[in-house]
């Protein structure tokens, strides 16, 4: 398998990635997100590939709020359906935050099932910290990881994202 940054001539696989990787019920809504993250300059889009075929996609948007560490938000990672328990997920992950680690973000968030994110360190504790804007529809799915050196904030603090992240039906 392997993993390249995503470009704009990327939409139409990203798009299918996602159509296919999530319900029925949210699988536009990822859709679009993912391919206008891809015009987001500030954005970090991975894309893998196994025999030439698309079969992953994740990115990671950055988080903003006075006086917050350098922090960003994992949304969204599709693996195809049929390559799903693969390995796919895990190593598209680490990828990511391997590079997010070495440009000196100190702050990775996701929304995401706790019982997924917590095998890569995820916890809502640290979630509990660096809170969307937004109001959650599932809080508990509300997350964070220290990716490099940061003190833990004493009161929570709020960030704002990236536009296309800024539409409270995602959250």
């Amino acid at each position: 398998m392997k993993i390249r940054p995503a470009a704009n001539e990327d939409a139409l696989a990203i798009k299918s990635l996602c159509l296919d990787a999530f319900p029925d019920s949210e699988n536009k809504v990822v859709a679009d997100l993912a391919v206008a993250l891809l015009a987001e300059p500030s954005a970090h889009a991975f894309i893998a590939y196994r025999d030439s075929m698309p079969v992953g996609y994740i990115c990671f948007s950055p988080m903003a709020a006075k006086n917050a560490p350098s922090t960003f938000t994992l949304s969204p990672l599709a693996v195809s359906t049929n390559q799903q328990k693969q390995g796919i997920g895990t190593k598209l992950i680490r990828h990511g935050a391997k590079a997010l680690t070495k440009m000196g973000v100190q702050v990775l968030t996701v929304y995401g099932d706790p019982k997924y994110y917590s095998r890569f360190g995820f916890s809502v504790e640290i979630g509990e910290k660096f809170l969307p804007t937004h109001k959650m529809q599932y809080p508990f799915g509300w997350q964070g990881l220290y990716l490099n050196d940061t003190e833990a904030p004493t009161e929570p603090i709020y960030l704002t994202c990236v536009e296309a992240l800024n539409n409270p039906d995602l959250w």
